[in-house]
């Protein structure tokens, strides 16, 4: 189960810096 939530924990942490750099060329 942990080794699942630290999966889950890094696509979110991934996925969140994509969209932030989407963000920032969009500027």
């Amino acid at each position: 189960v942990r080794a699942r939530c630290v999966a889950l924990w890094r696509a979110l942490r991934s996925l969140a810096g994509i969209v932030s750099d989407l963000g920032a060329l969009r500027r």
